[in-house]
């Protein structure tokens, strides 16, 4: 009999999959990702971009139109994701426009005779990166060290051995991050204030400025604070479990192109809800100022009809450690720790095929 070798790798995939769940179920991290894992993969390569980072150890601020420096790359890569092609027939009720176009703004291309029927056809506005925040673009440097290569510093009982100090916070399931007394700990806690508002005194804080009338403040030195690895964008502080999807508490603008995946958060986990409440808030601004500072504005003076109240709202700044890996699984061999992450990535890679 002939064994065909695509059944062959599909069932060795499957048996990766059980694997990796089971390994991530005993771990701590199926209590909140279990559901996804098994139904679209999308947690599992939430829980791969993450632990393939290196925790921050240094930020600066720059011009909004300047690039990281070497070495450096975007504290946030969020994005406005622009906007499609469309066709605006607003006002129009020509016979020559289909009956289903007419009278509205369209997220598609009109024919040449629905054109000349009166429809205008409205060009796309490429992406912006939210890079800036309150009128600087923030720049960080990160530790080489990724979370699998922490797992074993992690401290015992939550207690850090002798030649060790306690760095904070390492992940969602509050694992401390322990270090040689003589070595340098990652940032392990950031504020953002008007530029007249001093830091408080709990530590040693650096200070940027941001545009001409806020300061950020990070330390190295606030080990009963989080380690921040993630940073991103978010509505209200609210990001969707699912990372796919953006959540927006007013109605989004029809010609955007993620138009289809923000609103309400849809995928829901029944001891986490709809929102990666993992994410901690850093600062707040409104959307106007966002999309002021990152060029989106701009972008919004060449489409029509855009619902500028959609701006009233507020966005915030927030950040989260490490994906949770408990205790339970630090003794495992360390072949099989560093093994998850190929495993998950072969998976990840594996879906895009199926």
């Amino acid at each position: 009999m002939i064994v065909n070798k695509n059944v062959n790798y599909v069932f060795y995939v499957i048996m990766e999959i059980f694997l990796v769940i089971s390994i991530l179920s005993l771990c701590g991290i199926a209590s909140y990702n279990h559901s996804s894992l098994n139904s679209n993969g999308i947690s599992v390569s939430d829980i791969v971009n993450n632990w393939s980072k290196g925790p921050i150890v240094d930020i600066i601020s720059i011009d909004k139109l300047a690039d990281c420096s070497t070495g450096y790359e975007l504290l946030v890569r969020d994005q406005w994701s622009g906007t499609v092609d469309g066709c605006d027939c607003r006002g129009q009720t020509s016979l020559g426009i289909s009956i289903d176009r007419r009278n509205k703004l369209n997220r598609v291309i009109f024919s040449n005779n629905e054109t000349r029927a009166g429809s205008l056809n409205v060009n796309p506005r490429s992406a912006r990166t939210y890079g800036a925040w309150k009128g600087s673009k923030i720049c960080v440097q990160r530790s080489n060290s990724t979370y699998d290569e922490i797992i074993p510093k992690m401290a015992v009982s939550n207690i850090c051995t002798l030649g060790y100090k306690k760095c904070g916070v390492v992940d969602t399931v509050n694992n401390i991050y322990c270090v040689p007394f003589n070595a340098s700990c990652p940032i392990n806690k950031v504020m953002i204030s008007n530029i007249r508002v001093n830091p408080p005194f709990d530590a040693i804080y650096k200070k940027i400025n941001l545009g001409s009338n806020y300061a950020l403040y990070f330390t190295s030195y606030a080990p009963n604070s989080s380690l921040i690895v993630d940073v991103g964008i978010a509505e209200d502080g609210n990001i969707c479990v699912d990372p796919t999807q953006k959540y927006s508490k007013n109605a989004t603008y029809i010609l955007e192109v993620d138009q289809g995946i923000t609103g309400n958060c849809s995928y829901y986990l029944p001891n986490a809800g709809n929102f990666d409440r993992r994410y901690k808030a850093i600062d707040t601004t409104s959307k106007q100022d966002l999309y002021g500072d990152n060029g989106v504005s701009w972008q919004l003076n060449f489409v029509p009809d855009y619902p500028y109240a959609l701006l009233l709202s507020n966005v915030g700044l927030v950040s989260r450690p490490y994906i949770g890996f408990s205790q339970t699984c630090k003794n495992f061999d360390q072949d099989v720790i560093e093994d998850i992450n190929t495993k998950v990535s072969k998976l990840w890679k594996f879906k895009a095929l199926v």
